[in-house]
């Protein structure tokens, strides 16, 4: 099987690629993050963040289900349902999110991967793109069998900061039912217009305070 390293040395920065991965088990993002972690595309030396983001509409989980179908997570009326939302029910979402992202990371960890989580709370597309602004990945792990409108972010969003950052990142797209990977690069979506983008009210919303991203978490010992 065609492992991320075949196609990421030349990206490769002091012995470290840095690794994005939006993570929620809709997906079957775990079943694909043991197949990785089997075939060594994900190796001891990437640094891996996991990703989750809430979003306000319905206060509810980001997944690559709803971005790939085009669901708009936010509205002027939705953003200020959720702003009026009690902290402690706010909380009480992010603290889920955060308690189910450091599940996965402690089982990476346990295989010797250098992993932190990070949930964002906000509009998917700003939030995405602070995000890669911020950690300027090498690698951008999806998991989804709907790789169109996935495509279709990058090219509005993240692509076009990384480039203007000079910063050329791989885009992989993991099929979760049969393992099958589309590598791309950011390059590769200049092709694609605007405006086939998803609702454009993605592209208003909150912009979340991403924490820093220097430090990465020590990699815990195998029993």
């Amino acid at each position: 099987m065609t492992t991320l390293r075949r196609f990421s040395t030349a990206y490769l920065q002091n012995g470290r690629r840095k690794v994005l991965i939006p993570y929620c088990p809709n997906d079957n993002s775990d079943l694909v993050l043991t197949r990785c972690v089997e075939d060594n595309t994900l190796i001891p030396s990437d640094s891996i963040c996991l990703v989750n983001v809430v979003t306000p509409s319905f206060l509810s989980q980001w997944t690559t289900y709803s971005m790939s179908h085009g669901v708009a997570p936010i509205s002027t009326t939705m953003d200020l349902v959720y702003a009026q939302q009690p902290d402690l029910r706010r909380q009480f979402l992010l603290s889920n999110a955060e308690d189910m992202l450091e599940r996965v990371a402690h089982k990476l960890r346990l295989k010797d991967l250098n992993v932190r989580t990070v949930v964002l709370e906000g509009d998917i597309r700003s939030s995405m793109v602070n995000l890669a602004q911020e950690f300027k990945p090498d690698i951008i792990l999806c998991t989804t069998n709907k790789a169109s409108k996935i495509k279709k972010l990058f090219s509005t969003s993240v692509s076009g900061h990384l480039r203007k950052n000079a910063k050329k990142s791989e885009v992989i797209i993991i099929n979760p039912d049969d393992y099958e990977r589309e590598v791309l690069t950011t390059d590769h979506f200049d092709v694609i217009a605007e405006e086939d983008f998803v609702p454009s009210d993605l592209a208003t919303g909150c912009t979340p305070n991403t924490p820093a991203l220097e430090t990465v978490t020590p990699t815990a010992q195998s029993s």
